[in-house]
């Protein structure tokens, strides 16, 4: 069975972060019906970023974690802003997870089981993307992630490549930053009959890091 990610998904669960450092969103957590105050960060730039890993990047600033942790009753669930109130307060939180949070949250199979497999591949995504922001999307180096993390990145590649409908150049290129290299090959040999212009590019570009290597995530392209 093959589960879709797309914008309806991160419609209902999540939203940049428009606004000035005065507005939070009101996250309301499904199992105490408690809310939470979450930060919103303001824009920087109206460019955005497209990458190889499906990331799309429209501001400097990271969005909120579709995946949250109750401050009352300590339970995680799936954000979905209401109406941003302003205000000022001490109560504020951050509502960004890192990716030793996240990783360890993928990879609890009790949680994992106990969500709807439409928000498990978006969540598994946002593991991806949360990973390469911290090893690899900006850095030169490619700083050395801890065995847990890289063992659930590879995870997360499986079921989003197997599972989900997602493009076929990111599944290309998602094999090749898990470092599997020979299948991402095979699969971009199969798939590149009858494709052209930007996509053709783009694999190529897959094609080409695979042999040399490389896992890092690339820009795909920008716009303003």
């Amino acid at each position: 069975m093959e589960f879709y990610i797309n914008s309806q998904h991160l419609k209902k669960r999540t939203s940049y972060n428009f606004g000035n450092n005065s507005e939070y969103f009101i996250l309301v957590c499904q199992h105490c019906s408690k809310e939470k105050k979450v930060k919103k960060e303001p824009y920087v730039t109206t460019e955005k970023t497209y990458w190889s890993d499906d990331r799309v990047k429209s501001c400097d600033n990271k969005e909120i974690s579709y995946i949250q942790r109750c401050p009352h009753c300590g339970q995680y669930f799936f954000a979905n802003p209401e109406e941003a109130t302003v205000g000022f307060g001490s109560d504020f939180v951050d509502g960004r997870m890192d990716v030793a949070e996240l990783a360890a949250i993928c990879s609890d199979k009790n949680l994992i089981e106990s969500i709807e497999p439409g928000m498990k591949a978006t969540l598994f995504m946002q593991y991806v993307h949360t990973y390469n922001d911290t090893y690899r999307r900006y850095n030169d180096d490619e700083e050395k992630a801890p065995y847990k993390q890289s063992k659930m990145f590879t995870d997360a590649v499986l079921f989003l490549t197997e599972r989900c409908r997602i493009p076929k150049t990111v599944i290309a290129d998602l094999y090749r930053q898990a470092g599997m290299f020979r299948k991402c090959l095979e699969y971009s040999a199969d798939i590149a009959n009858g494709m052209h212009g930007e996509e053709l590019e783009i694999l190529d570009k897959t094609r080409y890091l695979a042999i040399k290597g490389e896992t890092a995530p690339f820009i795909t392209k920008t716009e303003k």
